[in-house]
């Protein structure tokens, strides 16, 4: 099941799901904290990626930050969303002109 939480904690052993060597793909050699954000497509509510965020400088993670991850996730999701919409009607717009280009040629 896809949590559509953000999750986070200042010291590992916060988080019981965390494996260092599952989900340290960053190759960060001492992860201190993290952040781990669920990136949805705006319209699709669809998982389009996730956003990982390792050890904050200050090495706390507060709520401020947990808000502004969000935001970033957001637009992201909508970026990715956007960015994926527009290749869609690219290949349409392609298969269009290929097909007016076959239809010509046929007729001449």
């Amino acid at each position: 099941m896809i949590s559509k939480q953000l999750v986070y904690a200042d010291k590992l052993s916060q988080l019981k799901n965390f494996s260092a060597i599952v989900d340290n793909i960053t190759t960060v050699n001492d992860v201190f904290n993290l952040a781990v954000v669920p990136v949805f497509g705006y319209q699709s509510n669809e998982l389009v990626g996730v956003l990982q965020f390792v050890n904050k400088q200050d090495r706390v993670i507060s709520e401020y930050d947990v808000h502004q991850m969000k935001i970033i996730a957001s637009l992201l999701g909508r970026g990715i969303q956007n960015a994926t919409e527009h290749h869609a009607a690219m290949a349409v717009k392609v298969s269009v002109q290929n097909l007016i280009h076959d239809i010509k040629d046929a007729i001449q």
